[in-house]
């Protein structure tokens, strides 16, 4: 299963990104993507949009088991899946997040 989220609340103040949860029978993860203004060209709404699509497309993938040996596997699942929404540099972070948390059993 794969959701994407809007932004969450903080103690300094509302966060302008959004989140993406994965989840297997067993297992769920969760990757953050906040773009920071001035170092990513993406908005929060950029980010939030392009976490929806990949969200869409993630729920129907199987996450190969080599994502884990960190050896271009996981660039490559990202890339095959979610396409130019995985260039987009916190949205990179957030799917990275979810995929590695969810195939090594972390919750992210």
């Amino acid at each position: 299963n794969a959701w994407a989220g809007t932004p969450s609340e903080t103690d300094a103040g509302a966060v302008e990104g959004a989140w993406i949860a994965l989840a297997s029978a067993s297992q769920y993860s969760i990757g953050e993507a906040a773009p920071c203004r001035g170092v990513h060209s993406e908005s929060a709404a950029d980010a939030r949009a392009a976490l929806r699509r990949c969200a869409a497309k993630l729920e129907h993938a199987t996450i190969p088991p080599a994502v884990k040996q960190l050896d271009g596997s996981l660039n490559r699942f990202l890339h095959d899946v979610c396409g130019a929404d995985a260039e987009l540099p916190s949205v990179r972070f957030a799917l990275e997040t979810a995929v590695i948390g969810l195939v090594t059993h972390s919750p992210s």
